[in-house]
This record gives structure tokens, sequence and C-alpha cells, in this order.
């Protein structure tokens, strides 16, 4: 007695077999290829918000200013806390010249435009220097100060002690300057 198998697809495959989950293997690509695609867009979105455009010249506030949709790029970061004086600061400036002043113990936050010679002054610290990170702790009579600093520079120089303390003046004057806002 010989069984008879049954007849295959004509194309050679099955395509309407179902798998243990009740899903089409055709369904399963389709799904899988969506999945790739909307982690592909996520990872083009996230990694490109990161990204400053390069410009001639050096650019101003206006000319910085991150395409439709874009994030502006992080160019410095610093943060004051005293333990002793009970003070906790930060600043943080983006591309186009936009700043947050946040103080860390009473959630307090405040927004500032810099000026263009502001702007100007940080710009050229940007393009000369390369990347600061710039940790300052120090210990006195009434406690722990602590002082770290972060600029994203796209220049070729090593900044030295005195260019870190250029910067790090400049970035407590915006702190005062700010935190004097109403």
């Amino acid at each position: 007695m010989s069984s008879k198998k049954k007849p295959a697809h004509p194309t050679g495959n099955n395509k309407n077999k179902k798998s243990a989950g009740g899903t089409s293997n055709v369904s399963k690509v389709f799904y899988l290829i969506m999945l790739l695609l909307i982690l592909t867009s996520s990872f083009v979105r996230i990694s490109g918000s990161n990204r400053r455009k390069s410009t001639a010249s050096t650019p101003t506030p206006t000319s910085a200013a991150a395409g439709a949709g874009e994030m502006p790029a992080l160019i410095l970061s610093y943060h004051h806390e005293d333990v002793g004086s009970h003070i906790c600061e930060d600043l943080t400036i983006s591309s186009v010249g936009n700043a947050v002043y946040s103080d860390c113990l009473n959630g307090t936050n405040k927004q500032y435009a810099l000026n263009s010679t502001e702007m100007s002054l940080l710009q050229g610290w940007e393009g000369y220097f390369q990347t600061i990170q710039y940790d300052h702790p120090l210990v006195t009579k009434t406690g722990q100060i602590d002082i770290q600093l972060f600029m994203n520079g796209t220049g070729s120089n090593q900044a030295d002690d005195t260019a870190n303390q250029r910067i790090e003046d400049f970035a407590q004057g915006l702190v005062d300057k700010i935190s004097a806002q109403l």
C-alpha cells in the first residue's frame, strides 16, 4: 500500500501555511522589516540631532539655528556646587546661544539668550580648543566645592589652566547674571 503525498503548492511553497503562533511567514517578515525601519528611523533622528552643521563663516545665533526638527548641539555645560554655602548651580549653553540656568537645590530654572559679544567669545573658544572636560574639586574651611566644566570644542589646541579658568569665569559670570534676573 503506497501512501499518497499531498500535492505541493503549485509555486513550490505553501504561502497559506500558518506558524504555531497563528501568523503567516509573510506577515512575520513584514513585521520584522517594519520593526527594522522604525529602529533605523529612530537612530537616524537621534544621531542627526547631535550633529552640528558646519559653515564657512563663524555662525551667529540665527545662522547656526538647527534645521526643522533638529535639536541644537550642546556647546558648554557648567556645574558649581558648594556644600558649605548650600549652592548648587548648573548652566548649559546650546550652539544657537540658548542658555539654561538651574538651581539644583530649589529647582529654579531660567532661560537666557547670549548676546553677540558672549556668543562670539564662546564660539572663539569652541573653534580654538579641543573638547574640555574639567573637574576642579576644592576643599575649603566651609566645606567642599566642586566645579565641573565641559565644552564641546572643535579646535585642535589643548586648553591650559589659564584657559580653563577663563572659561570657568565666563560660565560663573553668566550664572551670576542669569540667577539675578527676576
